[in-house]
């Protein structure tokens, strides 16, 4: 049967990274790196944005996570700008027009720290 195929397989934890975005401010964000992580650098990673503009992504069992991450996938979910939970300036920071922009630092993201351009996206909340 399927089930009888089933195996348990410890996923790995999260990781909290902080990370300074294009206009210097530092991001919070949890990082889940897979246990089969390539030593070429070639494993394809995924930005994982909350939905918002306001909110937070927090440490929770994740099935999407857990799913690309045991198929080998780097999945980061920042908590940029505009974000709660890092004090009132820090959230309306992105109402001001000043440079602080989510896509931006998660542009930003991917081409400073994540896989080559080729194997980067986001996903769409």
């Amino acid at each position: 049967s399927a089930i009888a195929s089933l195996h348990a397989t410890p996923l790995p934890p999260s990781q909290i990274v902080h990370y300074k975005t294009f206009d210097g401010k530092t991001i919070t964000a949890l990082l889940w790196m897979p246990f089969n992580l390539k030593r070429a650098g070639s494993n394809p990673a995924l930005v994982l944005p909350h939905g918002g503009p306001t909110g937070q992504m927090v440490d929770y069992w994740n099935t999407d996570v857990a799913a690309l991450v045991s198929r080998g996938y780097i999945c980061i979910a920042p908590n940029p700008c505009g974000s709660t939970g890092y004090g009132l300036d820090f959230q309306k920071a992105q109402d001001l027009g000043g440079g602080c922009g989510t896509l931006w630092d998660h542009q930003h993201l991917m081409r400073k720290n994540a896989a080559p351009g080729e194997q980067a996206a986001q996903s769409e909340r």
